[in-house]
Order: structure tokens, then sequence, then C-alpha cells
């Protein structure tokens, strides 16, 4: 087999989309499902560069709401500690 259009450098980025995708989509659900049980106004997205062991995920976007009670359990919040203890 021949990878014409993949090399050691872009392994990662490859990697690291699909990753970030599927934290975003998850963080979201736990977002819609926090406020169906803890009525509040969402308040957009923040930005937050993730180290994992897939490499760095750059630019995550993480919900927020106006009352800042919400808290993701997908990522840590106080630390920047990435999954399985990366970071």
């Amino acid at each position: 087999m021949e990878y014409d259009n993949i090399n050691i450098s872009n392994v990662e980025d490859i990697i690291a989309q699909p990753v970030k995708e599927k934290l975003e989509t998850l963080m979201k659900l736990e977002h819609d499902q926090y406020l169906e049980e803890n009525p509040g106004i969402k308040n957009g997205y923040y930005k937050r560069n993730l180290k994992t062991k897939y490499g760095e995920i750059t630019e995550l976007s993480v919900p927020r709401n106006r009352d800042n009670k919400f808290y993701s359990a997908v990522i840590d919040e106080n630390k920047s500690i990435g999954l399985d203890g990366y970071g």
C-alpha cells in the first residue's frame, strides 16, 4: 500500500480534527442536557486549546451559559490536562 498524502508531520492534524468535532458535539449535548435540568440561558462558546495523546487540539469550542455554573465532564476546566492524563 502506498500513502502518498500522509506523512508523519500531518498525522496529528488528520486525527485531531475528528477528535475535536466529537468533543465539541459531546460538550454541546452535555450542555443542552444541563440546561434542561437547570433552566438558564446559553451564552455562546469560549475557545480553548487542549493537549491530548492525539496531539494538540486548538480552538476547541466549549459551551457556556450566563450563570457560569456549567462545567463539562468531557474536559477538566481547572487544569490543562487533556484526555487520558496527557497534557
